[in-house]
């Protein structure tokens, strides 16, 4: 396989692996009760960030001669903005009939009362012109984890301002500022409970490690320096297994974030070994190849379905439940998808 194929097989991996950790924290998110349910204060914040690495990197690894040209950075951007806002709020017209359509029925017929129902037509109820404006800015009272597409569009101005104004050397300088103020936000509450500025501030320093990466891989024509391959898995090992023993949700989101700025070594790493299992490998290429797909799909419908039918109607509660609820709605949200595709409605989403 030649090195750029191997690269591309690796971009897509850690994509699959980023969707796969996503889904599975939203399955996991409202079951205090189960035994993993510590799990979420890794998942959520390791897809979100091997996200932003992976747009950084293949930012590069796609375009890397052409980030000097001023050109090219207005003209991208234009595209990328289009790329995220279009799904933001197309996906939004698209889902909004069918949310209505199933909070109707859960409370008038079914006479099932969840508190997002709840909450969905309380802003419903009281929208106003601040509540049109927060949802244009990606406070989204249908879907709100549609707020990362929103995010990545604010990273990647942050970013291109840095290149358009000075150059690359500036953006790579810029990571360690920004790394300091990510902390600062982390330790003045949870990184769920952030705004979305502050959220997306935390997460920079994850795209500008991509872009640095993308460029040293392109230069040694592999991925991720010989050095950062034997040292920083063991280092991410050693961070996970510390954060165990560590009093308080500060201390500990400061050693996830470090974690996960070594987490795509240690993935890229596991890869070799996760190659030999054939079943494990083909199904996080299917995860990576449709992650944006399961990522707009998979909320709010299939997935909490999926867990108030099994878990809070049959109560089938088992600890292992929600991950095979998480893998079953990946699967359902790429049914979807497909068949908004057959329907000629994709136009809204891409």
């Amino acid at each position: 396989m030649d090195m750029r194929k191997h690269i591309s097989e690796m971009i897509v991996l850690l994509d699959g692996v980023a969707i796969l950790f996503i889904v599975i924290f939203h399955a996991l998110f409202g079951q205090v009760d189960n035994p993993l349910f510590f799990l979420t204060r890794y998942l959520g914040f390791f897809g979100l960030s091997l996200f932003t690495f992976t747009a950084g990197y293949k930012l590069v690894f796609n375009h890397r001669d052409e980030l000097g040209r001023k050109i090219f950075l207005g003209t991208y951007f234009f595209r990328r903005f289009v790329r995220l806002y279009k799904p933001y709020l197309g996906y939004t017209l698209l889902i909004i009939f069918p949310v209505l359509i199933t909070y109707y029925l859960a409370l008038n017929v079914f006479h099932l009362s969840f508190p997002g129902i709840t909450q969905f037509f309380s802003i419903v109820y009281t929208a106003n012109v601040f509540t049109i404006l927060s949802f244009l800015t990606g406070d989204n009272p249908v879907t709100g984890h549609l707020w990362y597409l929103i995010a990545l569009i604010y990273i990647t101005a942050v970013c291109f301002t840095v290149m358009y104004l000075s150059d690359i050397r500036s953006l790579f300088l810029l990571f360690f500022p920004v790394v300091l103020l990510s902390l600062w936000f982390l330790t003045i509450t949870e990184y769920f409970a952030l705004g979305i500025v502050p959220k997306t501030m935390v997460l920079v320093p994850f795209f500008i490690a991509g872009v640095y990466l993308a460029y040293k891989d392109t230069d040694n024509r592999a991925f991720a320096s010989s050095v950062g391959r034997k040292f920083f898995p063991a280092a991410f090992l050693i961070l996970i297994v510390t954060s165990a023993f560590i009093p308080g949700t500060s201390g500990i989101a400061v050693l996830v974030f470090f974690s996960s700025l070594l987490l795509p070594f240690f993935l890229t790493t596991s890869f070799a070994y996760l190659k030999k299992i054939a079943a494990v490998h083909s199904f996080l290429i299917f995860a990576g190849t449709y992650s944006f797909a399961i990522y707009l799909f998979h909320l709010p419908l299939i997935l909490l379905i999926l867990i108030r039918g099994v878990i809070d109607i049959l109560h089938i509660n088992f600890f292992f439940i929600p991950f095979l609820l998480a893998i079953a709605a990946m699967y359902l949200s790429v049914i979807a998808y497909l068949i908004v595709r057959k329907c000629r409605l994709n136009f809204l989403i891409e």
